[in-house]
């Protein structure tokens, strides 16, 4: 096993993390599928202790596949990348705003095209206005963002972006390993989506976008992973608050439109002004993760 994990590193993280978390999420999507109101999910601490558990499973086997096939430099190299640096503060800004943005726009295309209301009343920011008025509402928005900070951004980034992008971004641009990543993210959560009764075409085709401008974000930030969860945390925020259950295809065309700006301007191979963050580097040089990449297969 350990000797495919070390020439399989992708493969084998994508299927532990699959095998560990859908232990836990399948119960989820069998037990409440069909419950009809997310609120009683999300009150229920059967089903809140699944959905942590399973969310917890990216970081698990990327932690521990870097420790069984690397050491502990490696993990100390792989966790240190959470670390804020101040060169990096304009693309913090840029992955705390850019999908609450988005959302809004999506929001605006809505009500003009559609009549639908701007807010729509199913959302959790009308839900939150309805209990405390919207002054207060809008205000404890950033709070709402930082406390997501600690919840699945959290739990599952060393494993998409610490873990795989890098290594997809080896022997693939960076366009198409975020749109196979995007894929088995969006594909990851199809439990819970069965689960909280969303459309999973609208849901995948979003996460896919998203995925992809992550990856810009990404790239430009040195493989930071502070970028990420607060971009992951500003993606909750914009699914779970800003927009209803069920919001159909409107966001996800939105963020598609980002996607082509951002690829026109970057350029699918880096996306980015930079070279694209690998796992591997030039033969003979050391690895982000400080793990020469003879070590690499």
């Amino acid at each position: 096993m350990s000797r495919w994990a070390r020439s399989h590193q992708t493969a084998a993280f994508f299927v532990l993390t699959f095998v560990f978390t859908w232990a836990f999420w399948i119960p989820s999507a069998l037990m409440f599928a069909g419950a009809g109101d997310p609120d009683s999910l999300i009150t229920s601490p059967l089903f809140v202790a699944l959905q942590t558990l399973g969310a917890v499973g990216p970081s698990i086997v990327a932690i521990g596949l870097t420790l069984a096939l690397f050491g502990r430099q490696a993990l100390g190299a792989l966790l240190g990348r959470f670390r804020p640096v101040r060169r990096q503060a304009g693309w913090y800004v840029v992955a705390a705003v850019l999908a609450p943005a988005l959302t809004l726009v999506a929001m605006a295309l809505d009500t003009v095209v559609f009549g639908e209301p701007f807010v729509q009343p199913e959302s959790g920011l009308a839900e939150m206005a309805a209990e405390m008025g919207w002054v207060v509402a809008v205000a404890l928005l950033p709070l709402v963002l930082i406390s997501q900070l600690f919840s699945s951004p959290l739990l599952e980034e060393a494993g998409w972006r610490g873990f795989a992008l890098p290594r997809m971004q080896d022997r693939n641009s960076a366009f198409v390993a975020s749109v196979a990543l995007g894929v088995v993210w969006g594909c990851w959560h199809l439990p819970l989506v069965i689960a909280y009764g969303d459309p999973f075409a609208p849901y995948l085709a979003g996460i896919v976008a998203y995925t992809i401008l992550m990856t810009w974000v990404f790239n430009n930030a040195d493989g930071n992973l502070f970028s990420m969860i607060v971009f992951h945390a500003a993606l909750n925020l914009s699914l779970n608050v800003l927009l209803p259950l069920r919001a159909g295809w409107t966001p996800a065309l939105v963020a598609w439109t980002a996607v082509l700006v951002v690829v026109l301007r970057y350029g699918p191979a880096n996306l980015s002004g930079r070279q694209r963050y690998r796992f591997a580097a030039v033969a003979g040089r050391v690895t982000p993760e400080g793990v020469p990449s003879s070590q690499v297969e």
